[in-house]
């Protein structure tokens, strides 16, 4: 067994049978038979493991191989940030924190490995890291750096818990509360799962009358038995064949307008700009979806990829969007790293309208869905095998949109600062805490949600590329590239401009005082 975990073979026991896990061409056909002659032996041997040793997804491994790289990153930190404008019981906050990682598994694990293979231990009692401070006494300045000390402080993989929470009092009734978690064990709804718990929770034993939440009935591990299992058989193979057609003779990386080159890579120094867009470019966005029978995720996806085209010149353009990987009813409950990333690529054509480009947008937007399940660190390996490349990823550019799935109000608390409002939950009144988050996995991120009929969100962005004085013109100029189109949809897209109005306005005043004569124009 310990020879099978040196060449990343991983087997596991499946009702009754065996499964296994590793390369096409390090499981052979002579390993295979191997294991067939020491059936019953490893049968004994798996039913003897401890249940609490998981196997890794493929997503989950790909962060940990970065995670080794540099331990001290905090690019795959995922945070919930509110302000508590109330009176608060901090034992009572902390029980909901406890009782909430008891229930979820992943929130007790962690990541090991034996001989250059990770697993996760999942702890019966995981000792919570809930830290609370008295912060009365400082000024904002210090507030801001402790909170965001406090968001990038890195986990140990090896012990302790890869969720924490801190609380800072600023008065009786005035509180910053702060969760954060390793993307490794968490994604987007896993946040969600956890929050409204919490504060269910909460409210339940302020009231005096606890609820019964209980865990899951599935886990995370049956997810990646059941990953397992899909990846021996032929579906996959069909699928990998998609993906090496769809990205074969890939482009070439995106060549942003930044105010420094890239100097590394793997650099994922990252800052973000807020942005909204009005309800009248809201409401066009959908008006557009529902004329030509797209999806608002497509129609905003097209609008991105003239952005990008636009802003570097270039033609041919990779996009990766995370998927929610939560494809059956029994994984909507369950706290893990459920995402996979697919890449919807374009090639943008200036002489056709935003109509017409939507419609081959969405067509691949339609492929790339059906064959979303293939992992996409395999797909990453299959692409760059034999390559000398410095990127772990084949796309510098990512787009998401979240649609509103919370209820009850917390919606409000994953807005941006500015636009989100005041929530009651029971006794407690919050509000979303502006945090300035330092995500920088790729070189150019836009991130939206939908929420009272408008859209919100930020771009994230490598801060060794782009200053923020750059990226808040960026977002200027999206904001203006989107409500041209919605203004005007029909136009060929080399006529929408990605110039404000402001600067439209400098450009002919500068014309009508220096005109280009003929010899001088551009052909």
């Amino acid at each position: 067994m310990a020879e099978l975990e040196k060449l990343g073979v991983t087997l596991t026991l499946n009702d009754g049978k065996i499964r296994y896990r590793g390369r096409k061409e390090v499981v052979t056909s002579e390993l295979l038979e191997e294991l067939r002659k020491h059936k019953e032996w490893i049968i004994q041997f798996l039913q003897s493991k401890p249940s609490n040793r998981w196997t890794l997804s493929d997503g989950q491994n790909a962060l940990w191989f970065l995670h080794q790289l540099d331990p001290s990153s905090a690019s795959y930190h995922m945070a919930f940030c509110v302000k508590i404008s109330s009176p608060i019981a901090l034992n009572v906050l902390e029980r909901a924190f406890q009782a909430t990682v008891k229930r979820h598994p992943l929130l007790r694990a962690h990541i090991q490995s034996e001989s250059g293979v990770p697993f996760m231990e999942i702890q019966e009692e995981s000792e919570i890291r809930f830290s609370s401070v008295n912060a009365s006494n400082w000024t904002s300045a210090e507030i801001e750096s402790n909170l965001a000390s406090a968001y990038r402080e890195p986990f140990d993989f090896g012990k302790g818990s890869l969720i924490r929470a801190n609380l800072f009092t600023l008065n009786g009734s005035e509180h910053i509360f702060l969760i954060t978690a390793h993307h490794i064990i968490f994604d987007g709804q896993s946040m969600w799962i956890v929050v409204k718990e919490l504060f269910q929770d909460y409210e339940e034993q302020i009231s005096g009358k606890p609820g019964i939440l209980h865990p899951p009935q599935h886990t995370f591990a049956d997810y990646v038995s059941r990953q397992t299992k899909f990846l021996q058989g032929g579906e996959a193979s069909q699928l990998k064949d998609f993906w090496l057609n769809e990205l074969k003779q890939m482009p070439p990386p995106l060549d942003f307008p930044s105010d420094r080159p890239m100097t590394d890579p793997s650099s994922c120094r990252g800052g973000s700009q807020a942005l909204s867009l009005s309800s009248s470019v809201s409401e066009g966005i959908k008006a557009i979806a529902k004329r030509e029978g797209a999806t608002v995720f497509a129609v905003l996806l097209t609008v991105y990829h003239i952005f990008l085209n636009r802003i570097t010149g270039q033609r041919d353009i990779l996009i990766g969007s995370a998927t929610g990987g939560r494809n059956r009813p029994e994984y909507q409950a369950i706290v893990g790293y459920f995402i996979n990333m697919v890449v919807n690529r374009a090639r943008v054509d200036e002489n056709l309208s935003f109509a017409q480009m939507l419609a081959r947008v969405r067509k691949s937007v339609v492929a790339v869905l059906n064959h979303q399940e293939y992992p996409y660190p395999l797909v990453v390996e299959a692409i760059q095998k034999g390559k000398n490349t410095s990127r772990s990823s084949l796309f510098q550019a990512e787009f998401g949109l979240q649609l509103s799935q919370a209820s009850g109000g917390i919606l409000e608390l994953f807005l941006p600062h500015e636009e989100g409002g005041k929530v009651t939950i029971g006794s407690l009144e919050l509000s979303p805490y502006p945090l300035r988050q330092q995500e920088g996995q790729f070189d150019l991120s836009l991130e939206l949600i939908e929420a009272k009929g408008q859209f919100y969100g930020v771009f994230k962005y490598n801060e060794d590329l782009f200053e923020p004085e750059s990226m808040h013109a960026l977002v200027e100029h999206f904001q203006s590239l989107i409500a041209q189109i919605v203004e005007h949809p029909g136009v060929p897209i080399r006529e929408l401009s990605v110039s404000t109005d402001a600067e439209n306005r400098m450009a002919n005043e500068l014309l009508a005082i220096c005109p280009i004569s003929p010899a001088n124009e551009w052909s």
